[in-house]
């Protein structure tokens, strides 16, 4: 899992055969409540989303 703004996370499990299968929509919300994050993450993309990716064997 990571989050929807974590570019090199999402290129570098993709290259190596993993595939989206789920997207939780604006869950860091809730997270925030419980943990501070940052509104804003890399390459100034706004952190909402959390995606799950799966290796298909």
């Amino acid at each position: 899992m990571t989050h929807n703004d974590n570019l090199d996370a999402l290129r570098f499990y993709q290259r190596r055969g993993f595939h989206i299968c789920c997207i939780h929509i604006n869950s860091m919300e809730i997270a925030r409540k419980i943990k501070p994050c940052p509104e804003i993450g890399d390459y100034g993309i706004p952190i909402r989303d959390e995606i799950d990716l799966e290796l298909i064997l």
